[in-house]
């Protein structure tokens, strides 16, 4: 009954503290000036379009010239209903959908999965106070634009996909697909990766060859990936017609956008992120782990590998904005990694404790 409580405690402390830094900033420090910088204001002003007319912007004014839009709607969308629901005017819907997503939500998204994957709560609690330390968390996966409910639905999307419900992942996976399409590589090559391992060793290991009974147990995945990126799909293919289909269209592709090479050698040099460096190690040799959640932890890793470095495929575009994603996989590590050293302690002075009371 005390360890629920001071669960239940540290959780509500964690979640309390990232809505607070949240709070600070969107309402205290910023004031009455919108707290966006770079393409922000850009789906503040599509929201405050869907607000004012209660359509979505098919149009728009983007590097010079006019073109249907290339960006997806649900963002926007939800600062508009908040400010429907609310009463709110747009402005501060904006802040109001940031405190929901970054002060409530992220945290929770990557205490979820760490648990989920440990089996400990105070793995998912250090994940989730390790989060906001991570620079790209805060540079990216905080502002007022997508990438913030993007970086919370990819986490729920890995966490449903570890409690193996399907029907949740694939919601996750809808989601993402009308949210933004960094976050959609994110997680839609990850599930890809793992539905591709597991698919191959599940035949290796199936002496009968049963192919009803693997198809069967491939098909969830597959549904989950087919309904992510298809969706996606037709919504490109009613933007773009069949004139994309090599996506080149896209301004961020066409113009190489913050495409410049990550050292991850250094990235991972320094406090909290080497911490992860050990979880990976951790997770790869220990026996705690289901062997199911060592493969979607590890497709999951493999993903954002490839998206940091994709300069090294000769794209070169979003390879640092992954590092968003890469270091929300870097907290849920190093909330593994600490999950494991408190349960050795807690072993070890149970040990102590015992022979103490077995010597008196």
């Amino acid at each position: 009954m005390m360890e629920k409580k001071i669960h239940a405690i540290a959780l509500l402390a964690v979640i309390l503290m990232s809505t607070y830094i949240v709070y600070d900033g969107l309402f205290n420090k910023a004031g009455y000036f919108l707290p966006t910088f770079d393409n922000s204001m850009l789906h503040a002003g599509r929201a405050r379009v869907v607000v004012d007319t209660g359509h979505w912007a098919e149009m728009e004014l983007v590097f010079g010239g006019i073109t249907k839009s290339y960006h997806l709607p649900l963002y926007p969308d939800i600062v508009a209903g908040l400010s429907a629901l609310t009463g709110l005017n747009v402005w501060w819907a904006v802040r109001l959908a940031g405190l929901l997503i970054t002060g409530l939500l992220l945290p929770l998204s990557i205490y979820l999965l760490a648990k989920q994957v440990s089996g400990s709560w105070q793995a998912g609690v250090i994940a989730a106070l390790v989060t906001p330390s991570l620079p790209s968390i805060i540079t990216w996966g905080t502002r007022t634009s997508p990438i913030s409910l993007g970086v919370v639905l990819v986490a729920f999307g890995i966490y449903f996909l570890a409690k193996e419900d399907y029907w949740l992942a694939g919601l996750a996976g809808l989601a993402v697909a009308f949210t933004h399409q960094p976050s959609l590589l994110a997680f839609g090559l990850g599930l890809f990766i793992f539905f591709g391992l597991r698919t191959i060793l599940q035949a290796r290991e199936e002496k009968k060859r049963d192919y009803v009974r693997l198809a069967q147990s491939a098909w969830p995945l597959f549904a989950v990936g087919s309904l992510t990126l298809g969706v996606y799909l037709l919504w490109h293919l009613r933007q773009t017609g069949f004139s994309c289909l090599d996506f080149k269209c896209l301004p961020h592709l066409a113009s190489h956008e913050y495409g410049t090479s990550v050292d991850l050698a250094k990235y991972l040099q320094l406090l909290p992120r080497v911490l992860a460096v050990g979880g990976v190690a951790l997770v790869a040799i220990s026996n705690r782990f289901k062997f199911e959640h060592k493969l979607l932890l590890f497709s999951w890793l493999a993903a954002l590998l490839i998206l940091v470095k994709n300069d090294m495929l000769g794209i070169g575009v979003f390879t640092e904005r992954f590092l968003t994603f890469f270091d929300e996989a870097l907290a849920v590590f190093a909330g593994l990694l600490a999950g494991w050293a408190y349960a050795l302690a807690s072993e070890a002075l149970e040990q102590i404790s015992g022979r103490m009371k077995s010597k008196a």
